[in-house]
C-alpha cells in the first residue's frame, strides 16, 4: 500500500499538501503494458435490434436467431468464420414455439438444441431443416446449453441466485447423451460469489472438442477445470497487487435489491474476475480492478506451458479506439474467442445515402493488438 504525495496552489498562492491512498491496482496498472483491438470486418445480420438476440458457439460456427424468429417464423441462422459471407439458414420444421418464449440455444453441425423457461427442444439438423428429435422439462430453470466431448454430450448448466423460492439449487450441471438424451450426470456446485451472477459476467467455458469445462471463481482469483462437472485441477492466476473482495461482501443476505446494490457500489474497489474466453489452449481473462470503472479492464493471457501456465497482463481501455466499432470488454453483448479472433455481436445502425435505417444486429470481428 503506498501512498501519493499531491501539491496544489490555490488562486491566493496558498499551498495545499494532500496524502492520498494508492491501492495496489492502480499502482501495477500503470506499469504494464497497453492492449487495443482492431476491428477487421462487420457482417449485417438479418435481425432488428429491438429483439432479443440469442447466440452460441460450437468451434468455427455461430448460431444466431432471436426468441421473435422463432416464434414468428421458426428460423435459425448458422455463421461459419471461416466463410465469413455465407450465412445459413436454418428452417425448424414444426411450427410448435409460439406458445414458449426461448431462452437459449445451443447447437452443432448436425444437432440443435433450444431452451424456454418451461422446456428443452431437441432437434437433427439436415441441411437447411431441423426435425425434433426429443423434448424434456426444464423444471430445474437451466439458464445455458452447450456441447462437449465430440460434441456427444450436451450440457444442460445453471449458474445463477435464484430466489430459494423459485429455485434452490443455484449451480448445476446435467450432461445428457446427444442421440437419446439419456443422463450421464447430474452434479450441483456451492459457487462462492454466486451474488455477483446478477452482473454482467462469462464465468463458464465449453469446447466442443474437449472433456474438461472452465469456470471462473470471479472473487477468488482462479479458474477451475471440471471434467464432468469433477474438480480436478484449479489455475490460479498471479496475485501480487492485488485487492481481493471480503467476505463481508460475498456473505450478503442472497437476494433483494439492497444486496445488488452494495455490490454494485464497491464493485470497482476490488479484483474480480468479470469474464473469461478460451481459445485453442489459451485462456483470455477479463478482470475488474480498484479504479478501473467502466473504461478499463485487466487482460491476463494463460498459456500452458511443461505442466504450468505463464501469464501475461495487460490493461485494455474499453474506450480508446479509433475505428467505427471499439471492443467494450464489459459489454452485456455476445463475444467470443476463434483463434486470434474475437466476435462481438452488438447494435449498429445500417446507413445508405438518403436516410438512415433502423438498428440491427451485427456481427464484428477484432484482432488484438500487442
Amino acid at each position: 500500500m503506498l501512498l501519493n504525495l499531491i501539491i496544489k496552489m490555490n488562486k491566493r498562492g496558498r499551498v495545499f499538501v494532500y496524502l492520498s491512498l494508492l491501492l495496489p491496482s492502480q499502482v501495477f496498472a500503470t506499469d504494464i503494458d497497453t492492449l487495443k483491438s482492431r476491428c477487421i470486418q462487420k457482417i449485417d445480420l438479418p435481425i432488428p435490434a429491438e429483439e432479443n438476440i440469442l447466440t452460441y458457439q460450437n468451434n468455427n460456427l455461430f448460431f444466431v436467431s432471436s426468441s421473435e424468429s422463432l416464434d414468428q417464423n421458426q428460423l435459425l441462422w448458422v455463421f461459419d468464420i471461416n466463410k465469413p459471407n455465407n450465412l445459413l439458414k436454418i428452417k425448424l420444421h414444426k411450427k410448435i414455439l409460439s406458445q414458449y418464449r426461448i431462452t437459449a440455444i445451443g447447437g452443432s453441425k448436425n444437432k440443435l438444441v433450444l431452451l424456454s423457461h418451461d422446456s428443452i427442444f431437441f432437434y437433427q439438423v439436415e441441411k437447411n431443416s431441423a426435425k425434433m428429435y426429443g423434448a424434456i422439462g426444464n423444471q430445474q430453470s437451466f439458464k445455458g446449453v452447450d456441447f462437449t466431448e465430440n460434441n456427444t454430450l450436451i450440457v444442460l448448466h445453471k449458474l445463477y441466485n435464484f430466489h430459494p423460492l423459485d429455485q434452490k439449487v443455484r449451480c448445476q450441471y446435467v450432461y445428457l447423451n446427444a442421440e437419446d438424451l439419456q443422463e450421464v450426470s447430474n452434479d450441483t456446485f456451492d459457487y462462492k460469489g454466486i451474488l455477483y451472477s446478477h452482473q454482467i459476467h462469462k464465468w463458464q467455458q465449453f469446447h466442443s472438442n474437449e472433456s474438461y469445462s472452465l469456470m471462473a471463481l470471479t472473487a477468488q482469483n482462479g479458474i477451475l477445470r471440471l471434467n464432468r462437472f469433477k474438480h480436478f485441477d484449479t489455475i490460479f492466476l498471479p496475485s501480487q497487487n492485488k485487492v481481493f473482495v471480503p467476505d463481508s461482501l460475498l456473505n450478503l443476505p442472497a437476494r433483494g435489491k439492497q444486496m445488488i446494490s452494495q455490490l454494485m457500489a464497491k464493485d470497482m474497489l476490488y479484483n474480480r474476475i468479470e469474464k473469461i474466453f478460451w481459445s485453442n489452449d489459451t485462456l483470455i481473462i477479463s478482470e475488474i480492478f480498484p479504479g478501473s470503472g467502466k473504461e478499463k479492464r485487466l487482460i491476463t493471457f494463460a498459456c500452458p506451458k511443461q505442466g504450468h501456465y505463464t501469464f501475461k497482463e495487460y490493461i485494455y481501455n474499453n474506450t480508446l479506439q479509433n475505428h467505427e466499432s471499439y471492443l467494450n470488454l464489459s459489454y452485456s453483448y455476445p463475444m467470443f474467442v476463434y483463434g486470434n479472433q474475437i466476435i462481438s455481436i452488438n447494435q449498429w445502425q445500417v446507413k445508405n445515402e438518403n436516410k438512415k435505417k433502423p438498428f440491427q444486429y451485427c456481427f464484428y470481428i477484432y484482432q488484438f493488438e500487442i
